[in-house]
């Protein structure tokens, strides 16, 4: 990638999004005087130092461009009504007397009785660690995750937070909450998987609003959905683009569960966009885009025939072996589970920790759903021992174990995972809660807990507190057992 290609890159990022996020002029002439640079073969790469250091970004997504822009934008403009309220810190405006009034004033509309902003309210009460005792997460995707969520519509912002970003965005489409979900749930399938490439709405909980009526000229703006549709294709080249130097050793922290996500992505673009690669010219291009083709195949596949065919063809595809864990679970135990696996994958630089993983797994669980049909105590007993043997507190092995497990076969794992210890089971709460959520029942969950009809009060409250203090947080996830 030379100097000129990234610049290049970069100026098209801060173009889409002065366009997706309506960004005033003087908003441009801010984000077009950051230090923004492209983060060459990290994708997974969205940070920013603050409007005085630099930002970064690993891919053309929207939300994660946005989100870093967002970051470096605190401390560029006074807040309007206040301007004797300062951004200068000793260290950085995070710290300022500003930002702690933004905080002060995201507290207040938090605490405000429902109104028009609720459904906004609603997903800031939300997000993952959230506490009401530590609001720093909170914080944190207020003051970088509110352009998106209002899809930079200022009509959206509560009034009690607009001050603070009037000067770097501007009203949009739609006047009120009400229509802007009416027009989003009316979206047809594939506008709405392009809508969620730059707003927050598929976060939010919607099942109270399912009976607004649809917008008859729901849709997205022409220019809205060429740019989003260009950022699918760049993403796309950019993975080809970059794909040797992915094939380094593995740096020191390496989210797998965030590279089989990526990886995932550029199956479903190949799939959307399978020309996007024929311009593109280096020596794996035309051998990645056979292979993505191919993985892309493999989705309208049952997971028996996808390991029967990666099997049979991995010898061929020397590309392949790569892009392994993009597969589903259910598959990969077929592929790595048994007394012979059928395939060897190879780490790229995220999945190294992720392939012994794989190769450790799979056939355990390959062996413990068969045993677990016919003897779930047993199976149990023998998961029990493989998880007393794990470091419990290394959360991604753990949740990877259990996914696993459920999805080669749902109900057998309901079963296998039900007939362990509730000392045990308390354990995994705390590394996957929720996986164990999505395994056992409600009831069995509530009894591992010990809050039962006949448990002493302070039991019951001890329990309760427990499972309040390992929410999945997630409140779909969770309803089910409050």
């Amino acid at each position: 990638m030379t100097a000129a290609a990234s610049r290049d890159w970069e100026r098209q990022q801060l173009e889409a999004a002065t366009l997706l996020y309506r960004i005033t002029p003087e908003g441009q002439e801010l984000i077009n005087s950051l230090d923004f640079r492209q983060m060459w073969g990290q994708p997974l790469y969205f940070k920013s130092s603050g409007i005085n250091g630099w930002t970064g970004a690993g891919q053309a997504k929207p939300t994660g461009v946005i989100h870093e822009l967002s970051h470096a934008y605190w401390g560029a403009f006074p807040i309007r009504g206040l301007p004797d309220v300062s951004w200068e810190s000793a260290t950085n405006p995070w710290d300022s007397e500003a930002m702690e009034r933004y905080h002060q004033d995201i507290l207040a509309f938090m605490a405000q009785p429902p109104d028009h902003y609720e459904p906004l309210r609603e997903r800031f009460r939300d997000p993952p660690d959230y506490s009401q005792e530590d609001p720093e997460v909170l914080f944190h995707l207020v003051e970088a995750d509110l352009v998106s969520s209002v899809g930079g519509n200022l009509a959206l912002m509560p009034p009690i937070l607009r001050k603070y970003w009037d000067r770097f965005i501007t009203t949009g489409r739609f006047q009120d909450w009400y229509q802007a979900i009416g027009w989003y749930q009316g979206l047809d399938q594939d506008n709405r998987v392009l809508a969620d490439q730059y707003l927050g709405f598929s976060h939010m909980d919607l099942d109270p609003y399912r009976d607004l009526p649809d917008l008859e000229d729901a849709g997205l703006e022409p220019s809205v959905k060429q740019a989003l549709l260009k950022a699918q294709v760049q993403r796309l080249r950019d993975f080809a683009l970059q794909f040797d130097s992915f094939r380094v050793p593995p740096r020191e922290e390496e989210d797998f569960e965030g590279w089989r996500g990526y990886l995932r992505d550029m199956v479903t673009l190949h799939s959307r966009h399978p020309n996007a690669l024929a311009s593109v010219d280096t020596p794996d291009a035309r051998q990645l885009d056979a292979t993505l083709k191919y993985m892309t195949m493999l989705e309208t596949r049952t997971a028996e025939h996808k390991a029967s065919l990666v099997a049979q063809d991995i010898g061929m595809m020397p590309l392949l072996p790569y892009l392994l864990p993009a597969l589903d679970n259910r598959t990969l135990v077929l592929l790595f589970g048994g007394d012979s696996p059928l395939v060897e994958a190879r780490p790229l630089v995220g999945t190294h920790a992720l392939i012994p993983l794989l190769e450790a797994f799979a056939p355990q669980v390959y062996s413990l759903i068969i045993l677990g049909q016919t003897d779930a105590a047993e199976a149990a007993a023998r998961l029990a021992t493989t998880l007393e043997g794990m470091d419990l507190e290394q959360e991604k092995p753990v949740r990877l174990l259990l996914d696993m497990l459920k999805d080669s076969n749902g109900e057998t794992a309901r079963q296998v995972v039900s007939a362990l210890p509730d000392q045990l089971l308390q354990r995994l709460l705390e590394a996957a809660p929720a996986q164990l959520r999505f395994i056992l029942q409600p009831q069995r969950f509530l009894r591992m807990l010990d809050i039962t009809e006949d448990a002493p009060r302070e039991t019951i409250i001890q329990g309760i507190n427990s499972m309040m203090e390992h929410s999945s947080r997630a409140s779909k996830v969770d309803a089910p057992f409050v």
